[in-house]
């Protein structure tokens, strides 16, 4: 087989793959629902559409205190300026995962070949957990393009610094503050990365990403300043020193690191998919309801496990690897 025959049926696959991705996640996106979390971003999003201002704060956090930063509230409102429908900004997600994928696809391909990113991308692009959260409405789902940038930022300072990637990698990680509690993650592998020497950061590239990306929190800091800004952290925990609250937070961003949504992906499914009744019923299709639900949980955990033996052959390689030299600041 010749080099040429190979790389047409490598590009076939990949586009097979891509387009059933796209199919799938079209069809989930039509289907998609709103609730709770819906119903708070899309008013959020609204007031901006309507012309009502940016707000100090995204929404409400799932345990307790706010998102600080008008950026969620412009995700949303641009959606729905462009197209005044409640589906626009879950139409932004999926779109967002397309040029997560596309940015993914041109960093793996060079770092470690073609064949090995067509793996990837059937893993990535066609898992459970990418579709479910590409299919509606949530801001963890908004986070995978920034993860993407994260990746392909670091990749090229690994060698030297460089203004430009420097102040995309900084601008990123300060957007994502204001999307979802796992930019911990972004921040953490940044800080690892520094220490361990594995990226070349441009100080002042750096500098100007963190002014940039900072001016989406302009209202959020003009509302304090006025003594108008509401509480950001939960009420509850009033009686924690703030170390503790700190310490809490974190913990709660390492979870995502281990891929917390994969051991949830199973309820999930089964609340809102109609699984309950099935299996009530006497119809033919419900124990192939149950089946798949089943799989899909086991899928999920299986993915987990995938995850955590990734980070620890990664953590403890690095443990031995050679020293580099020292890390060079423009």
């Amino acid at each position: 087989m010749n080099i040429a025959h190979l790389d047409r049926r490598l590009a076939g696959a990949a586009l097979a793959i891509l387009v059933t991705g796209v199919v799938l996640q079209f069809f989930l996106w039509s289907r998609g629902w709103v609730d709770n979390d819906q119903i708070v971003l899309l008013r959020r999003g609204l007031e901006f559409a309507h012309g009502g201002g940016l707000a100090p704060y995204g929404k409400y956090m799932s345990g307790g205190g706010k998102i600080p930063g008008a950026f969620l509230q412009l995700l949303v409102g641009v959606s729905l300026w462009i197209w005044p429908d409640c589906r626009a900004p879950a139409l932004l997600v999926g779109v967002s995962h397309l040029a997560a994928v596309a940015v993914l696809g041109v960093t793996l391909a060079k770092a470690l070949g073609t064949r090995s990113t067509l793996f990837f991308l059937a893993v990535y692009w066609l898992s459970p957990w990418r579709l479910y959260h590409a299919g509606f409405l949530w801001e963890p789902g908004f986070v995978f393009l920034p993860a993407a940038v994260h990746l392909a930022c670091s990749y090229r300072l690994r060698e030297r610094p460089r203004f430009a990637v420097s102040a995309v990698l900084a601008a990123t990680i300060i957007l994502t503050v204001q999307i979802h509690a796992s930019f911990l993650l972004l921040l953490v592998s940044t800080a690892f990365l520094l220490w361990k020497k594995k990226i070349r950061l441009s100080l002042r590239g750096a500098v100007a990403g963190l002014v940039v990306g900072s001016l989406t929190l302009v209202p959020t800091a003009l509302a304090y300043l006025r003594g108008e800004l509401p509480r950001l952290a939960p009420v509850r925990w009033d009686h924690l020193p703030p170390v503790v609250l700190e310490i809490s937070n974190l913990f709660k961003g390492f979870l995502y690191w281990f891929r917390l949504g994969s051991l949830d992906i199973g309820r999930r499914i089964r609340d809102v998919a109609g699984v309950a009744e099935a299996n009530l019923s006497e119809s033919a299709a419900a124990p192939l309801i149950a089946l798949g639900v089943g799989a899909l949980a086991a899928l999920a955990l299986a993915s987990l496990a995938i995850s955590l033996t990734a980070s620890w052959q990664y953590f403890r390689g690095s443990g031995t690897a050679e020293k580099t030299d020292d890390r060079d600041w423009d």
